[in-house]
């Protein structure tokens, strides 16, 4: 994958879309490059099929950059997320590592909000690694407030388990601009 110049050029776009099976390569590919311990390819070709479904109405959505008119489309991040009755619940989000520190998460997480608004959702819950302060900060200043520790939650690559923190978003409350 080639470097994007620091700066987008003035036509570079961003945009939004709900997954297919035909961006699953694409999905994989920036799972194992954000993560040491990825979801795997049937995770996603499952929970891909099952957007909107009855057995589990999941919300897969990715965001494209395209530097240039008529350029390919360059996946910068997704979000895996379950929608339920009036919650939704952040399973996975992903920026790939070389687009990090660009405002990626905050965009994916506004979409999101979004998402569940459009789904009258109230809370927005997730579980983040508790050794991952740098993501808890990025979800405090969105307005994620720390509810809970989930104890042994995730597996780590030693073959040990770390704890979660798990946080929520109260949707039902006005919020400020970042």
């Amino acid at each position: 994958m080639s470097a994007l110049p620091a700066t987008p050029q003035p036509e570079a776009r961003f945009s939004l879309s709900s997954a297919t099976i035909h961006d699953l390569d694409a999905i994989v590919q920036l799972e194992k490059a954000a993560y040491p311990l990825p979801w795997s390819r049937n995770n996603f070709l499952e929970i891909i099929g099952q957007q909107g479904s009855n057995c589990g109405n999941y919300a897969v959505q990715l965001l494209w950059f395209q530097p240039y008119a008529h350029a390919k489309k360059i996946l910068y991040g997704y979000f895996v997320a379950l929608l339920g009755i009036d919650e939704v619940h952040l399973l996975n989000l992903a920026v790939h590592p070389q687009y990090q520190h660009q405002g990626c998460a905050r965009l994916l997480l506004q979409h999101l909000c979004n998402h569940a608004h459009q789904h009258h959702a109230q809370h927005l819950w997730l579980e983040v690694r508790q050794s991952s302060t740098r993501t808890q900060s990025i979800y405090n200043r969105f307005g994620f407030q720390t509810i809970a520790i989930r104890k042994n939650y995730y597996p780590t690559s030693t073959g040990g388990r770390e704890h979660a923190i798990v946080m929520c978003l109260d949707l039902s409350q006005p919020k400020t601009t970042l």
